[in-house]
């Protein structure tokens, strides 16, 4: 059995990366710049986590 892991740093990022992607959708201008590269890190991180780590 595979054991899991608990990567709680990650979901502080995914936070913030969700947090940019809201900001881009509301057009903030000051986090507009950092929330662009919120959709592809979270879908990087996501993935790493939905496909268990490898």
């Amino acid at each position: 059995m595979k054991s899991r892991h608990i990567y709680s740093g990650l979901d502080m990022f995914k936070v913030f990366a969700a947090i940019g992607v809201v900001a881009i959708h509301t057009q903030t201008m000051l986090i507009n710049t950092i929330g662009r590269l919120g959709v592809p890190f979270f879908a990087i991180v996501s993935s790493f986590l939905f496909f268990g780590g490898l």
